[in-house]
């Protein structure tokens, strides 16, 4: 059986492979209420969607992808946390780092 044959007899390369395992981390990261009432939370702090989406120039196929996501992709998070106070480590996880991360210690 060579490297990219899988039991079933299929045969999966490296990217789509990685490109599953992604998806199922996102999933079990984004599962939950918790999540989904932020990107709410982030609606309602800003006036609504339809507000947010002219302040930030966005579509409605965005505002989708943000709540089936989860989170507010990083390039918007500055301009997000300015019109809704929320912290930025809140409206995406890769401002969770700690101080001796940041430092590279």
């Amino acid at each position: 059986m060579s490297r990219r044959e899988h039991k079933g007899g299929r045969l999966h390369s490296k990217s789509v492979v990685r490109q599953y395992l992604t998806q199922q981390v996102r999933r079990a990261h984004t599962s939950g209420v918790e999540t989904q009432s932020l990107i709410q939370e982030v609606f309602q702090k800003a006036g609504g969607r339809r507000r947010l989406m002219a302040s930030l120039g966005l579509s409605k196929q965005s505002m989708s992808d943000w709540v089936r996501r989860g989170e507010v992709p990083i390039k918007h998070c500055p301009k997000v946390h300015a019109l809704t106070r929320i912290p930025l480590a809140r409206l995406n996880h890769a401002f969770n780092t700690s101080r001796s991360q940041r430092a590279g210690a």
